[in-house]
């Protein structure tokens, strides 16, 4: 791929987590997860990026100060958070890129869209989980 964008955040949310052993995490707390979002592709739109930033921003910031579990339809581990995050920014891009956003004069297809190839969520500085679709 010839280009790659990262975003960074931070956010504060809670989880519960549903585990089949007994663990503090079984209880509702929350974390500051940093969250860092990598996109690859070829082909930049028509305003020379690859997606905005403010696309993985919105998703991110949707669960900010939230319950996890709300959002998440599956147990809310820093692995399925990594997950979902991953889901949502890449259709996020999937809809944008179906709207033609790309260099004018140009047909692109479908499967030269940008791609999310990795998500990191840090739950605490000593605990890490990566996605990669």
């Amino acid at each position: 791929m010839k280009y790659r964008i990262e975003k960074t955040m931070s956010i504060d949310s809670g989880h519960q987590l549903h585990l089949d052993y007994p663990s503090p995490c079984a209880q509702l707390h929350g974390h500051t997860y940093h969250i860092i979002v990598t996109v690859e592709g070829d082909t930049l739109n028509r305003n020379g990026m690859l997606i905005d930033f403010t696309h993985i921003k919105d998703v991110i910031k949707a669960v900010d100060h939230q319950m996890l579990n709300y959002y998440i339809p599956y147990n809310p581990t820093a692995e399925n958070i990594a997950r979902w995050i991953a889901e949502q920014v890449q259709q996020r891009i999937n809809d944008d890129w179906t709207r033609e956003d790309q260099l004018p004069g140009c047909q692109q297809i479908f499967e030269d869209r940008p791609l999310v190839t990795e998500v990191e969520v840090n739950e605490t500085a000593g605990n890490h989980a990566c996605y990669t679709p």
